[in-house]
């Protein structure tokens, strides 16, 4: 087992690597696609493998109470401790969400989600938009 990112000291960051697990298709087009915005925008999501030290956590104060974007919140506060950092570790992720609606309607919903949230719209309407 590799060793753990709080082991090697780091305060919060995200697991190297999104892999897919087998889904109908046999491979998921978008895997790559979140990978490099991930990384363009230096904003990983909670579905991407977030580590945080607990004291970090509660310094920050958590999680927001919201249905959705809380993940992005708690990252962008984290943002203002340090750049995130990147563990060698990889994570399984489950493509459900991206086979359900398809690849392009996930992508082009999610990039909605995140249009509202930057223009200040609470996250209670923007959970809405959630299939």
């Amino acid at each position: 087992m590799p060793e753990s990112s709080a082991a090697r000291g780091l305060e919060w960051g995200r697991d190297h690597g999104l892999e897919v697990v087998e889904n109908r298709d046999g491979d998921l087009a978008a895997a790559p696609l979140i990978e490099s915005l991930v990384k363009l925008r230096n904003l990983p999501y909670g579905d991407q493998g977030l580590f945080i030290r607990r004291r970090v956590f509660r310094h920050i104060g958590g999680f927001p109470d919201w249905p959705v974007m809380e993940d992005l919140h708690l990252v962008r506060r984290l943002g203002k401790l340090g750049a995130v950092r990147t563990s060698a570790a990889s994570i399984l992720t489950s493509p459900r969400r991206w086979e359900s609606s398809g690849v392009i309607a996930t992508f082009l919903r999610h990039q909605l989600m995140l249009a509202a949230y930057y223009l200040g719209v609470p996250p209670r309407h923007i959970s809405r938009l959630r299939p």
